[in-house]
């Protein structure tokens, strides 16, 4: 980057693009029945970009050099790609995208709204690079929803429907809109950058430090709170760096602060943008293998300025509480001139690194002409000559800390390498707080919504609370491998109860709503024996009744009262006539159970093995 020293001062913005295996927004997991299969699948192929047409738009492009392209493709799902009915009745849909010379491919789907149980993946049939399963909680209002990237020309689609959902309307869950093709960039990047790979993971230079280096050691909380963001407009994508911030209701609102650079000069579509959470190797040394993503998609834009180069942003999602996110506090006084800094970002979209300086840092009192044209006036702006690492393309938007850990600027731009001399500029956090005339070109709406007049505040973190509870029959004895399930707004996570019958949930949100449900699988003839027939007998004909709970255990057909029918599967599973009788779920007193869980909760839920009525059951089978 060329910095000429003039009276104004011409930088290059820290706004070039680079790449990454992206995943969009909270993934489920799982595997794709097609990965690993030979079958072939009905194919949508393109010839690609017109790469001399792309070429001549980037050379125009003054602000951003992109690394993907929008390419026009679109696909509905109820006439084009492969339906299947399985043994099951579930639905299976499959379909492949090819696109030529594509060094990796973005979907992009309107209209998404997939049903209750049903999965969508994306993955590459050859590497079995895969991406979901999303589901109904990727389901938005506004029906907008991105899959990428996968790697290389070639994409298969499949689309899981569960019988219990299917129906005519549910085979058109979504529909294709456009892609975004990943290409060769060397006609813009200079030799030095070496783009030939097109993940973002492994792009930083060899001088920027990894965040878990010691020079991180007192920043662990921080770092909590810096997130990538994967910027998606319709003329391409590209990386930029954001932090979570405080505001003085102190309530947990998702503000993101970043750079107005950032979204500045194209067409954003801000439902598609994604933010990844905790991306970072766990130690020092730089890793071969890419750390889990954990994502939210979707944001709202809350305000912006370009004379301090800040954006506001508020995150559409609720973050999961199991992220661990940090809240970062700020000092907006006009005198909070930071007398040492510390800088988190995600150079080139690469893997959290840490940036230090202990040298003066001084208001800038010159304007900057950027490379862009745009103009920032005097004292509008922190100039920072780093000690320790650098700052590249992506890092841009990333928190100015003083020495006290608080917010006081975002990184605009500057010089970047390893063999020069690192001058960065921060915009001033004091002035984007007010100096904009409306709450679209401020801060101080958003981070002072009741008006306190606060010059500076502390972090914030979500208060956290544990979830527990006991899975036991009616005797007391405790059973093992009951799959427990808690779900909110915050948490989607299954745990298994140990062999005393506990489980526990330590990552829930305080005072959130959650539903806990109960699944437990198991041998039909478990706990069955000439016993249980004897006295579900002597209970039909009115000899000797059972007590209730013995009744729910008795009622294997679940229609409220005891009959022959009842009696007579019983015996079927113990004279081995029809041994695989559906009597191996375990039946729970209570199911699907809504709970506020405000502070630690304890909840204990009682179970039985149907048929097994004098709860002999062996509860670890």
């Amino acid at each position: 980057m060329i910095l000429r020293f003039k009276t104004l001062f011409f930088l290059v913005t820290l706004f070039l693009f680079s790449i990454t295996v992206s995943r969009a927004q909270i993934s489920q997991g799982g595997t794709p029945l097609g990965i690993g299969q030979s079958d072939p699948v009905p194919t949508k192929t393109s010839g690609g970009l017109n790469l001399a047409k792309v070429i001549k738009e980037d050379r125009a492009m003054t602000e951003t050099v992109r690394f993907a392209a929008p390419l026009s493709l679109s696909v509905d799902p109820e006439t084009e790609g492969e339906w299947t009915t399985l043994p099951n009745g579930d639905q299976l849909w499959q379909l492949e995208l090819r696109v030529a010379n594509a060094l990796g491919l973005f979907v992009v789907f309107e209209n998404f709204n997939l049903p209750a149980g049903a999965k969508l993946f994306g993955y590459h049939p050859q590497t079995k690079e895969k991406l979901g399963a999303y589901t109904d909680r990727n389901n938005k209002p506004h029906g907008d929803f991105m899959l990428g990237m996968i790697t290389g020309e070639v994409l298969r689609l499949e689309y899981l429907v569960p019988a219990a959902s299917v129906s005519a309307s549910l085979k058109k869950p979504f529909a294709i809109k456009k892609l975004y093709v990943a290409y060769n960039t060397d006609h813009i990047q200079p030799s030095d950058y070496e783009f030939k790979t097109y993940d973002g993971f492994g792009d930083a230079m060899d001088c920027n430090i990894n965040i878990n280096c010691t020079q991180g050691n007192a920043w662990q909380d921080h770092k909590r709170g810096v997130v990538r963001m994967l910027r998606v407009f319709e003329e391409g994508i590209g990386w930029c760096t954001g932090s979570l911030v405080n505001n003085t209701s102190q309530d947990g609102t998702p503000y993101v602060l970043s750079a107005f650079h950032c979204i500045a000069g194209f067409t954003p579509l801000l439902n598609l943008w994604r933010f990844d959470f905790n991306y970072e190797f766990s130690g020092c040394n730089n890793e071969n293998t890419e750390p889990a993503i954990h994502s939210l998609q979707g944001c709202q834009y809350r305000s912006g300025r370009e004379q301090t180069d800040f954006l506001l942003l508020e995150l559409a999602d609720v973050i999961p509480q199991s992220y661990n996110v940090y809240f970062h506090g700020w000092d907006r006084s006009d005198t909070a001139i930071p007398g040492s800094m510390t800088g988190i970002h995600h150079p080139r979209g690469d893997v959290k690194k840490i940036s230090t300086s202990n040298q003066p840092i001084t208001v800038f009192n010159n304007s900057i002409v950027w490379s862009n044209s745009v103009t920032t006036p005097p004292n509008h702006h922190f100039r920072v000559f780093l000690t320790e690492g650098t700052i590249e393309d992506g890092s841009s938007g990333s928190a100015l800390f003083n020495e006290e850990g608080l917010i006081v600027g975002q990184l605009h731009g500057g010089n970047a390498g390893c063999n020069t001399s690192n001058t960065t500029y921060y915009g001033r956090l004091s002035l984007s707080w007010d100096e904009g005339t409306t709450p679209d070109t401020r801060l101080q709406d958003w981070l002072d919504p009741a008006n306190t007049g606060q010059t500076t505040i502390g972090q914030f973190e979500y208060p956290a609370v544990t979830l527990s509870g006991k899975v036991s029959m009616p005797n007391g004895t405790g059973v093992q491998f009951v799959k427990v399930a808690a779900t909110g707004p915050s948490i989607i996570d299954t745990v298994e109860t140990d062999a005393n019958g506990n489980y526990s949930f330590s990552n829930i949100r305080n005072n959130e709503s959650v539903l806990l449900s109960f699944s437990r699988d198991g041998r039909a003839s478990n706990g069955l024996s000439t016993s249980d027939f004897v006295a579900v007998r002597r209970d039909i004909v009115v000899l000797e009744p059972l007590t209730p709970d013995q009744k729910f255990a008795a009622d294997a057909d679940e229609n409220g009262i005891v009959t022959v029918g009842d009696y007579i599967n019983l015996i079927h599973v113990i004279l081995v006539i029809k041994p695989d009788f559906d009597l191996g779920p375990w039946r729970f007193f209570e199911n699907n159970i809504p709970l506020l869980v405000n502070g630690n909760t304890v909840r204990d839920v009682m179970v039985v093995k149907r048929g097994d009525v004098n709860f002999s059951a062996n509860p670890a089978e």
